[in-house]
């Protein structure tokens, strides 16, 4: 009998002197620009002690593992961990000062041809165009989508989103009538370059880190019920904020048989990362619709 306490004795002072390592005792909520992972915010939960130090292993875009700086929590057991993990491999957040390590997660990350970044974008008050003598209010909205991206920092083009304007429903009302104005599908290009590097120069979180964009793009316009082929010149910002949303905004020109026309524009959204379905599941799912098809024509002509 006391050799049986005694063996209790030892594991539970064991048990009281070994680091809870696989106890995780933090939540992590991860930050992203367009899809593209760029920190961690770390909420202490059971253990809230201010000024202990976390660290991030992870790795980056050139395919190297690689260690964030230590990070010290806040008074209110708060920590932010800036990084750029490479799509789909492990991060794992250690507390340092008490040797705790959280279970790794993947990288949701930007990374084509698996996902794309969709932002539907709603015109914000402010935005404005000039048009025959008329100034109108604008309002509608416009759906962005980021299709490719390079990672690669070696390459010359690293940084670059490419991707597309498509469901465009632009209106401007005012004292000369109204108009609307549709551009169809559009090309877009964005450099996060810059960004990226701003985010882990400057610290955990970014709020309005900016990069300029622009693009021409054409389309059809409709004023007052007459209606008349255009093409412009979008010339601004796509700016970044800490909650995850992206704000682009600059001038409007355009150039209509009513004449020339400018103004300002705004318009924000929240990216979201969209899974695109496999080539099979595709197929399968249009085989599907096709005999569903077939079996209702059959059972109609019965």
């Amino acid at each position: 009998m006391k050799r049986y306490i005694l063996v209790f004795l030892v594991i539970f002072f064991l048990e009281g002197a070994l680091p809870a390592a696989a106890t995780p005792f933090i939540n992590i909520e991860t930050r992203s620009i367009n899809g593209t992972l760029t920190g961690i915010q770390i909420v202490e939960r059971t253990r809230p002690a201010a000024g202990d130090e976390y660290t991030a292993a992870y790795t980056n875009h050139a395919g190297e593992a690689a260690t964030t700086p230590p990070v010290r929590a806040t008074g209110a057991g708060l920590a932010a961990i800036d990084l750029l993990a490479k799509p789909g491999t492990p991060v794992t957040v250690t507390n340092i000062t008490e040797e705790i390590t959280n279970p790794a997660f993947i990288a949701s990350v930007f990374s084509p041809p698996l996902n794309i970044v969709v932002s539907e974008f709603g015109i914000n008050p402010g935005s404005m165009l000039t048009l025959a003598g008329n100034t109108f209010a604008l309002s509608g909205g416009f759906t962005a989508v980021q299709n490719a991206v390079n990672y690669d920092p070696a390459s010359p083009s690293y940084g670059t989103e490419l991707g597309y304007i498509t469901n465009t429903n632009i209106t401007g009302g005012g004292a000369g009538g109204t108009f609307q104005f549709d551009i169809g599908n559009v090309s877009t290009q964005t450099n996060l370059a810059s960004v990226w590097s701003q985010v882990l120069l400057n610290g955990f979180p970014v709020d309005g880190v900016s990069t300029e964009q622009d693009f021409s793009f054409a389309g059809m316009l409709v004023l007052n019920s007459i209606s008349t082929p255009f093409s412009g010149l979008f010339d601004g910002t796509a700016t970044f904020f800490e909650d995850g949303s992206t704000t682009a905004q600059g001038t409007l020109n355009l150039s209509t048989s009513f004449g020339p026309a400018s103004g300002f524009i705004s318009a924000s959204a929240i990216p979201q990362l969209v899974a695109v379905p496999e080539p099979g599941t595709n197929v399968l799912m249009l085989a599907g619709l096709l005999i569903i098809v077939a079996f209702g024509r059959r059972r109609n002509a019965v």
